[in-house]
């Protein structure tokens, strides 16, 4: 998924027109906070009794990032699918 994600969001980037340097420093960014986030998301994942719950508030959050917003129309990255 990473790999994907992260051409999808190369070509998305220069359409809008930003620099090379800046969509190395997006994907950068993005690929370190993975790291640094899958830890402490792998200790919380063990240290649930519920995981059946916590696999349900992942894919929630999911679908609520995804629904239509009336705001998100003025920020230009929303606008991506």
């Amino acid at each position: 998924m990473q790999t994907g994600f992260g051409s999808l969001v190369a070509f998305y980037l220069s359409q809008l027109g930003w620099s090379h340097e800046a969509t190395g420093l997006a994907l950068t960014v993005d690929g370190l906070a993975a790291v640094v986030c899958q830890a402490p998301a792998g200790a919380l994942a063990d240290a649930v009794k519920w995981k059946r719950g916590l696999a349900a508030i992942g894919i929630v959050a999911m679908a609520f990032a995804t629904m239509p917003h009336p705001r998100r129309e003025r920020i230009p990255v929303a606008r991506a699918a």
